[in-house]
């Protein structure tokens, strides 16, 4: 099937969310380059917790992770899994879904690699981190409340 066949089936909520994601992943490249994580993070979960009241839920968690990664196939700088995941779990906080973002380390033999993934009621969402990953930082639902 042709992508614009496959466009057309799309749902509305599908569309918005990835609008959302698409006008997202520069944002979030962009602050990447321009804040410190801890600031984006304190930024993203502010900015989802003010919104999710009263939100319904657009798509399931598995839908938003493969429209944000349909978005970053499709984006012309080419998004990384950090700016990714980023938007992923700000769009789902935003909607009240509770995800946990996570960024790993690994040694492999070519040397040090790093990872960013959102998970969801213990399961990976989006890019699956490969085998040997140890989790470095991760930001949950009770860091939000907290504001850590």
């Amino acid at each position: 099937m042709n992508r614009l066949a496959k466009a057309a089936r799309l749902s509305a909520s599908d569309w918005w969310v990835l609008v959302r994601a698409g006008a997202l992943l520069p944002a979030a490249g962009m602050a990447l380059r321009l804040l410190t994580f801890r600031s984006i993070r304190s930024g993203m979960q502010q900015r989802a917790l003010r919104r999710m009241h009263g939100r319904r839920r657009p798509v399931s968690p598995e839908r938003a992770a493969y429209l944000v990664a349909l978005a970053a196939r499709y984006s012309p700088w080419k998004p990384t899994c950090l700016e990714q995941s980023l938007v992923l779990y700000y769009l789902l906080r935003k909607t009240g879904v509770e995800v946990r973002f996570v960024i790993g380390t690994t040694t492999p033999p070519t040397g040090f690699a790093a990872h960013a993934w959102v998970e969801h009621s213990g399961r990976v969402l989006g890019a699956q981190p490969e085998d040997g990953y140890q989790e470095l930082v991760s930001v949950e639902n009770a860091a939000i409340r907290q504001n850590l």
